[in-house]
């Protein structure tokens, strides 16, 4: 397994010019000092012009000229988004949905890129029988940096099967869940496993016949406990041979790697829906009390021919599974 490699945070030149006084003199001496290639130079480079020496509050902006990442956004005064001014990021993110404070949806989406768009950093590892089966963690969870259980297994399946809200006999167990649908509320999950006394939650996908690292995401919800995913070839294994016998789970959550567009889409919401010819919003992203609240904008599907398939929303007919 490689290791991953972690560098101290950066204050922006102006702020503390420890290597330089701008981006372009501090990352020329921090090249040198660890000997980075072009490549990663370059990176670093654009990275600290994007945060440092972008355009700040009252600065004409651009689609080609953007504000400051992560503290201004572009408020577009024309309908066409030419052009606009730059404006300090809201403390409360919702103040980008208030009527009068942009002038332009074009507005409020760079506003909303104020808070950026994270993703967990981190490892897992479940050992069963002192053998290491490969797996992932659940992301975008509110989780303790270190979650730690072990205990025996038991098979709670039907949580996701029958749809029961409680295991019976799960305290103290580490539960086993397999799953046969992509429409898994894996906040939902977690809470009924927790309910259920369980230490840790494992899930297989019978959809996901090697792949461990396809853990899904937990919408930003708490989670008290670890849970991990591995292959369906691997839950199949446990599920036949090793169901009461102690399994160790751990997940290391190291930090978080962050950016200002979001490779999965735009975020979408009531108040700011899709803006994308043919997309829609599958809201399956944040969730506050219960419900779904922000999701992140999708082609709607279509069906071989090219034309649009409502029933994909429900069915994958390629993978032969409900959604």
């Amino acid at each position: 397994r490689s290791e991953l490699s972690f560098r101290q945070c950066m204050h922006c030149p102006a702020h503390d010019p420890v290597y330089g006084q701008n981006c372009a003199s501090s990352i020329e001496k921090i090249s040198q000092m660890f000997h980075l290639s072009t490549e990663n130079e370059d990176s670093l480079l654009e990275l600290c012009t994007n945060f440092c020496e972008g355009r700040t509050k009252g600065k004409r902006c651009s689609r080609d000229e953007p504000c400051s990442t992560a503290s201004h956004f572009c408020d577009f005064h024309d309908v066409n988004n030419d052009f606009g001014v730059c404006q300090e990021c809201p403390t409360d993110i919702n103040d980008c949905y208030e009527a009068g404070f942009l002038a332009y949806e074009s507005g409020r989406r760079d506003c909303l890129s104020c808070r950026m768009h994270c993703d967990d950093i981190g490892r897992s590892k479940l050992v069963i029988d002192d053998i290491e089966i490969p797996s992932d963690f659940m992301h975008l969870a509110i989780q303790e940096s270190i979650l730690a259980a072990s205990g025996p297994i038991i098979d709670c399946s039907d949580l996701i099967r029958l749809g029961v809200d409680i295991c019976i006999g799960a305290r103290d167990k580490v539960c086993l869940v397999e799953a046969n649908t992509k429409n898994i509320k894996y906040w939902d999950l977690s809470q009924k496993a927790e309910d259920s006394g369980c230490v840790a939650l494992i899930l297989n996908a019978t959809y996901n016949e090697t792949n461990s690292k396809a853990c899904g995401f937990h919408s930003y919800d708490e989670l008290g406990i670890p849970f991990v995913c591995i292959s369906s070839n691997d839950g199949r294994r446990i599920r036949t041979s090793t169901i009461g016998k102690i399994a160790s789970v751990e997940v290391n959550i190291l930090g978080q790697a962050c950016q200002k567009d979001s490779p999965r889409g735009s975020i979408c919401s009531e108040k700011i829906p899709c803006s994308g010819e043919n997309e829609f919003c599958p809201y399956d992203k944040t969730v506050v009390d219960g419900e779904y609240i922000e999701g992140w904008c999708k082609p709607c599907p279509i069906d071989g021919y090219g034309n649009p398939s409502q029933l994909s929303c429900y069915f994958d007919f390629y993978e032969g599974y409900a959604r």
